[in-house]
């Protein structure tokens, strides 16, 4: 069988590549990652482009670094081919697969990541406010379009040791979950109560650039502290059955 001039040109072009990059320093991908992510810090990087290991890894938010631990990744030369890359990236807190495609289409696969759920009092610092315990993602699948529009969704997050903090008053709320999807570009969550002094069943749409919308219901169980009631009458209202009906924003 005879090989194509063109078949062999481009064999030898795909091999020269491959020799480049397979001996090109981790240094790149910690450049290329810190253009991309800005307050993205890795440190002590060691390693080659397809596979490489940073000791430590970090996001500054709002001023407060969010740490990672050490991170390694590992580049596909398969999916290179698909004209497709993608790095498998595992760390303490962190792993899963991210693709980017040659259109500039975002992909994660399988990803999993730990946070403290104290990042978010950043947030709501006007509202004189704090969140505290551990929040859990699982993304089974997500996409996103160029501009990082979300197109595609289907994952999980949890909030375990849930605590709230508002205008003097503190309360333990428990563990809740959320089923996570896509909706028209917003992302769409279905957040319940596993366990804790009150029954929640809510949805809640979040889009950049729009208002958050919530509606839904949240009813205190008989053991709840009274307090929770007080807080719940601000934004939210009173049933005859002692739930609390949401509806944010008001008349939305």
């Amino acid at each position: 069988m005879k090989i194509s001039k063109s078949w062999a040109i481009s064999a030898l072009v795909v091999y020269f590549l491959y020799l480049v990059i397979s001996s090109a320093p981790a240094t790149l991908v910690s450049t290329l990652l810190n253009k991309t992510v800005p307050n993205l810090n890795l440190s002590s990087v060691t390693g080659t482009v397809w596979s490489g290991k940073a000791m430590g890894a970090s996001v500054n938010l709002e001023g407060a670094p969010l740490k990672f631990g050490p991170l390694t990744w590992h580049l596909s030369p398969i999916k290179l081919f698909m004209l497709k890359g993608c790095a498998e990236i595992k760390s303490e807190k962190l792993a899963g697969d991210f693709c980017r495609s040659v259109t500039g289409n975002h992909q994660l696969d399988m990803v999993k990541l730990e946070l403290p759920a104290g990042i978010a009092s950043a947030y709501l610092r006007e509202a004189n406010a704090s969140v505290d315990g551990t929040l859990f993602l699982q993304l089974d699948k997500a996409e996103f379009g160029k501009s990082l529009q979300l197109t595609a969704l289907k994952g999980r997050a949890t909030w375990a040791g849930a605590k709230v903090a508002a205008n003097g008053m503190a309360f333990a709320l428990g563990d809740y979950a959320a089923e996570l999807s896509s909706d028209q570009g917003a992302l769409k969550a279905h957040l319940k109560d596993e366990s804790g002094p009150i029954k929640v069943n809510l949805d809640a749409w979040l889009k950049p650039g729009a208002q958050p919308k919530v509606t839904g219901e949240i009813h205190p169980l008989e053991h709840a502290p009274e307090a929770i009631g007080d807080a719940l009458s601000l934004f939210a209202e009173k049933t005859d059955a002692g739930a609390y009906k949401v509806n944010y924003p008001i008349g939305g």
